[in-house]
């Protein structure tokens, strides 16, 4: 430079001793320009504030006038209100009103009267099962129920959705009316599966809980049935031999006949005329494969079917 100690900065320009600006005409992106041709930012050659900018930081006016201000308008257009001015700060306009304080050009009402869509993030409400709109009945493996419902309250005591397994008297979960394994009946106290069960000694040989029981199973005897049925089959399961117990209540023809699954009668145990009373058959299926058979008891105006196992 012309003076002793000075020297040329960035832009070329000789600063030192004399002059003590260092970099004075380089903006702030680092060009190097007069001062005339700066904007009012201080870059070379800028187009000053940029539009809808209300400085050069990039603060814009708020809906107050403040440069970089907080103030918004609320739904009704108001600065900094509250939307208490709209007319439908009160609910009497729905979303899909311009002048609504929630108004949504992309909302809609549906049938259950409820702004969806939009922004409201709101699904459009269905009917349930119930055919109720916006229901909160629902459908569970037992049918429509209530919103509050387990879904289960049909199911048996095995967990099957209307199934026919039932809980007895003692608790036990049975399902097949015909199966004697769990052997439920009261005891001398009248409690089902109590502690205390008949041990005297009646003279016909019956075991009862005194005395008067003795009688009143004599006179039992000498009752004649009053259905047609099979009274019960036991053991079932079995192996390889039941004992099916059952009774007439008229005089009649009677077939008792075992079919397989296939419907396939395998054996006749009865198929004669057979007068009111109590009966015992037994049946051995020594000569026929493990499975499931089913008791058929039959007379001109009833048919009673019963199913057993054979378990070998």
């Amino acid at each position: 430079c012309t003076c002793e100690g000075n020297i040329l900065d960035e832009c070329g320009d000789c600063v030192g001793v004399d002059v003590f600006d260092y970099n004075e005409n380089m903006d702030i992106f680092g060009a190097c320009c007069s001062f005339d041709e700066k904007d009012i930012c201080g870059e070379c050659g800028g187009i000053s504030i940029p539009g809808g900018n209300c400085d050069c930081d990039g603060n814009v006016l708020d809906c107050s006038g403040e440069c970089g201000g907080s103030a918004i308008k609320d739904n009704c257009g108001i600065c900094n209100g509250d939307d208490s001015s709209c007319t439908d700060c009160n609910g009497d306009l729905d979303c899909t009103n311009a002048e609504a304080c929630n108004y949504d050009p992309e909302a809609t009402i549906d049938d259950c009267g409820i702004c969806v869509g939009g922004s409201t993030g709101v699904e459009p409400c269905v009917m349930d099962c119930a055919e109720v709109l916006g229901g909160t009945f629902w459908v569970s493996d037992c049918g429509c129920v209530e919103a509050d419902n387990s879904g289960d309250e049909c199911d048996d005591c095995v967990g099957i959705p209307n199934g026919l397994a039932e809980l007895d008297n003692c608790g036990n979960c049975v399902e097949d009316s015909s199966d004697s394994s769990y052997e439920c009946v009261p005891d001398c106290d009248g409690i089902y599966g109590g502690n205390h069960p008949p041990t005297f000694s009646c003279q016909n040989g019956e075991t009862a809980c005194n005395y008067d029981t003795c009688i009143d199973l004599a006179n039992n005897e000498f009752q004649l049935p009053q259905k047609f049925d099979i009274n019960r089959i036991y053991p079932n399961p079995f192996n390889p031999q039941a004992t099916i117990e059952f009774e007439v209540s008229e005089p009649v023809m009677v077939q008792l006949n075992i079919y397989n699954l296939n419907g396939q009668k395998v054996d006749v145990l009865k198929n004669t005329f057979t007068l009111p009373g109590n009966y015992s058959v037994s049946w051995n299926g020594t000569n026929h494969p493990s499975g499931i058979y089913f008791v058929i008891l039959q007379s001109p105006n009833s048919v009673v079917k019963q199913k057993m196992i054979l378990i070998k």
